[in-house]
């Protein structure tokens, strides 16, 4: 059964936004989400043991699957608006102490701006998924909602789960 699709076309099942956002926040969390010591790698949400990761992706099922995985991986999801231009961007980075922003090539280029260190490609990230990681997340998909929680952060009805920077509209 289709979940979504977006305006490039692109029609994702339940099953692959499922299986592609475990897998995902798999790797998310394995990369990005604790330092060797145990504690949070960045940002002013780390206290909470939520670090914000910065998504910077059109609205779209990619944009979604990245968001899912994000805080499936424990992180606080931070999307960043190319429409509020480079001045606004960079204070929501600042502000939400974004360490890593999330986005892909095809995005980059669409709006001719070139990939910065921070900037991680997420077509790289699911290039490492092997069949494995999505056969591992298939099953998860099957298990019960506590023993996923094992795998994952438990993510608490009270947790911060998104900061949204608004030009007022929203």
């Amino acid at each position: 059964k289709t979940a979504m699709t977006d305006a490039a076309g692109k029609r994702i099942t339940f099953g692959q936004y499922g299986g592609l956002s475990l897998a995902l926040a798999r790797v998310l969390k394995r990369q990005f989400g604790a330092a060797p010591d145990g504690s949070r790698k960045n940002g002013v949400y780390a206290e909470l043991g939520h670090p914000a990761i910065g998504i910077f992706l059109p609205p779209s099922a990619i944009g979604a699957i990245t968001n899912m995985a994000a805080t499936l991986g424990g992180f606080v999801t931070v999307n960043l608006n190319y429409t509020a231009g480079p001045e606004s961007m960079q204070s929501a980075v600042e502000q939400a102490e974004i360490a890593t922003i999330l986005t892909t090539k095809r995005f980059l280029e669409k709006l001719k701006i070139e990939q910065s260190p921070n900037m991680v490609l997420v077509e790289d990230l699911l290039a490492g998924i092997g069949k494995g990681k999505y056969l591992w997340a298939a099953a998860l998909l099957l298990m019960p909602r506590r023993l996923l929680a094992r795998f994952f952060d438990a993510v608490r009805p009270d947790d911060v789960a998104t900061v949204i920077f608004s030009s007022g509209s929203t």
